[in-house]
């Protein structure tokens, strides 16, 4: 099961992130994706908590990714 967590720097995506590690809610074969927003402090909160969330679970981590400009769907 992949989970994308959008503002995942701020105060409620932060604590879903945490306790969806902490929980083991995620195998370690899931992908957590932090979504942010290009440019400015959020891009660099986001990469900066990823590292920060790998330090701190790594062996029980799913796999991080950081997307910073989600598609949009076109429209039919």
């Amino acid at each position: 099961m992949d989970v994308a967590v959008i503002g995942a720097t701020g105060a409620v995506g932060r604590q879903v992130c945490t306790q969806l590690v902490e929980r083991r809610a995620l195998p370690t074969t899931a992908r957590l994706q932090l979504v942010g927003r290009r440019g400015g402090g959020s891009e660099a909160a986001t990469h900066g908590y990823r590292a920060d969330l790998i330090d701190a679970y790594d062996e029980i981590a799913p796999l991080f990714d950081v997307a910073l400009a989600p598609m949009r769907s076109s429209p039919t």
